[in-house]
């Protein structure tokens, strides 16, 4: 019940309302990725985004090669760039991130050259 009301709340562009039901979902069950996923990119979508950025640590944390945790990671510490310009730890989870997502990239072969192309030029 509550992931379609989540759902509709999403259509209408009710995120906040969204956020809630999610977590609610997140209540009953803690470690489902595809909630805590979804919550992390709504709180990115409402402005969350230190909590969006624990969220997708934790996704990341509970599954290291999720490339969805890794790439809202990437995205959310991109965002908090500016702000955590002294904070030699979130340089560092960055750097740990990026070269996670190049190791995944790595593996798939031709297909993974241009998400290497932007995780090797980009702005991160």
């Amino acid at each position: 019940v509550w992931h379609e009301l989540a759902e509709l709340y999403i259509e209408q562009g009710s995120l906040q309302r969204a956020v809630f039901c999610f977590e609610e979902l997140l209540v009953a069950n803690p470690r489902s990725m595809y909630h805590i996923l979804t919550y992390a990119e709504l709180l990115y979508s409402t402005g969350e985004l230190e909590l969006s950025r624990k969220y997708f640590a934790l996704a990341a944390h509970l599954d290291g090669a999720c490339l969805r945790a890794l790439w809202g990671l990437v995205t959310v510490n991109y965002a908090l760039a500016e702000k955590d310009k002294a904070n030699e730890k979130m340089a560092q989870l960055q750097t740990f991130t990026i070269d996670r997502l190049k190791a995944a990239y790595k593996k798939v072969g031709p297909q993974g050259k241009l998400a290497l192309a932007l995780l090797s030029s980009g702005p991160f």
